[in-house]
């Protein structure tokens, strides 16, 4: 006998052909590894420091955030595996490839968007001092995996070194010495921040994160305390495993807002395949590309409040407005 009604045995709020421990194409989530016991290697160092984090603490809260949102956490604690053969770009004024920590990138609107405007802003220096510089696009690929970090990872590195006083002193002089070279408001903050978090007797995983956002941004520095510390943290990357890291200042702190900007320390794992001459033509034209996309990001909302303010201009009008007269100040420049 049939029933006059239909029943629904599924999940509350799943779709028909989707489900929730898989994505679209099939693969499992973080969440449906864990449900059906499939780990990979990832998500099996994903467990144990969830599990090493819940001992060190003596608190479910990471457990129970990982049951609550796995792919949130799993930002936060799942690093990143460069395949072999990945493409990396950078851009210098010599051929000559060194043999240490670089800064690279290998999406590619990165690619474009630094040799637009870190190349040409390297050419225009060169003819504003008097001499005529090239510019040059190294590519080079990595012949072994690269692995990098995620931000919690990488910030418990820093934390371990952190309670060796020496460390702790070079990066205090490391931070002073490159906030006086990063004059942007948001950069001026965090060095602000992190020492005062080094100040601490004791830090936590949020004041951690802090000091190591800092010391990601003195990476560029090359004085001796500066120096010292990047060796020192650098080689502790190395023992765990890692071999580059997210470029924070470029994608977050600097006006660059690159996607994925790495520095690659772990040089054996690389190999220089071609030096280019950069086209000055290419570079001016990705210059006025990203410039114009740069300038409108950062003084948007800014100056549409103040047109706004002075002009009573509806929001649609003058976003007009200040799309045409970006457009127009750059083609100037042409």
């Amino acid at each position: 006998m049939y029933n006059d009604y239909l029943e629904h045995h599924g999940i509350k709020g799943q779709k028909w052909g989707v489900r929730r421990f898989q994505y679209p194409d099939g693969s499992l989530t973080s969440l449906g590894r864990v449900h059906y016991g499939v780990a990979d290697e990832s998500h099996t160092k994903l467990q144990q420091r969830i599990a090493g984090r819940i001992v060190k603490t003596k608190t479910k809260k990471i457990l129970k955030d990982y049951a609550n949102s796995p792919t949130e956490l799993g930002k936060k604690y799942v690093d990143t595996v460069l395949p072999v053969d990945t493409n990396l770009s950078r851009i210098q004024t010599e051929t000559e490839f060194h043999d240490w920590a670089f800064y690279a990138v290998y999406k590619h609107d990165d690619v474009d968007k630094y040799m637009g405007l870190f190349g040409y802003n390297l050419k225009n220096r060169a003819k504003r001092e008097g001499r005529d510089a090239d510019v040059f696009q190294l590519r080079i690929r990595n012949v072994s995996r690269l692995k990098v970090p995620s931000e919690a990872n990488a910030s418990h590195a820093c934390g371990k070194l952190l309670k060796d006083k020496t460390f702790a002193d070079d990066l205090r002089t490391a931070i002073s010495e490159s906030s006086k070279d990063m004059h942007r408001s948001s950069q001026q903050k965090l060095f602000k921040d992190a020492v005062q978090r080094l100040n601490k007797k004791q830090l936590n995983d949020n004041d951690e994160t802090v000091v190591y956002k800092a010391l990601n941004l003195t990476l560029v520095n090359h004085s001796e305390a500066a120096l010292r510390t990047q060796d020192r943290f650098y080689g502790e990357l190395k023992k765990q495993g890692y071999d580059a890291l997210l470029d924070l200042n470029d994608k977050t702190y600097s006006s660059y807002h690159a996607k994925t900007p790495v520095i690659v320390f772990n040089t054996s794992k690389v190999s220089l395949q071609a030096v280019t001459n950069a086209n000055e033509k290419t570079m001016k034209a990705l210059n006025i590309k990203y410039n114009a996309r740069r300038a409108k990001d950062e003084s948007y909302e800014h100056t549409i409040g103040t047109i706004k303010r002075n002009a009573s201009e509806k929001a649609a009008n003058v976003s007009d407005y200040v799309d045409r007269k970006i457009y127009d100040y750059l083609n100037k420049k042409k």
